[in-house]
């Protein structure tokens, strides 16, 4: 039965992470057509992670923003040390 859950629960995550992935992928597209690499900078990371808090804490409430915030900046922090290496 455990095997059955892990294995259920390793596909839900590829699942997960391919969406995310092509999601990424459709905002980059859009970004890089839509908006200057240098000039737009700073208000395209503040829109993205303003429209992210807002949708979260929609759905979520409040009190699960501050476990979002951490999470992603854990992720984006494993994926850079990664890259590093």
């Amino acid at each position: 039965m455990t095997a059955h859950l892990d294995a259920s629960a390793a596909k839900l995550k590829r699942k997960i992470e391919a969406r995310v992935g092509k999601i990424k992928a459709d905002f980059a597209t859009y970004i890089a057509q839509e908006t200057d690499l240098f000039s737009d900078a700073a208000v395209v990371s503040i829109a993205l992670l303003e429209m992210a808090i807002d949708r979260y804490i929609d759905l979520h409430g409040e009190q699960d923003a501050r476990h979002l915030i951490e999470s992603s900046i854990r992720r984006a922090v494993e994926k850079s040390k990664a890259r590093l290496n």
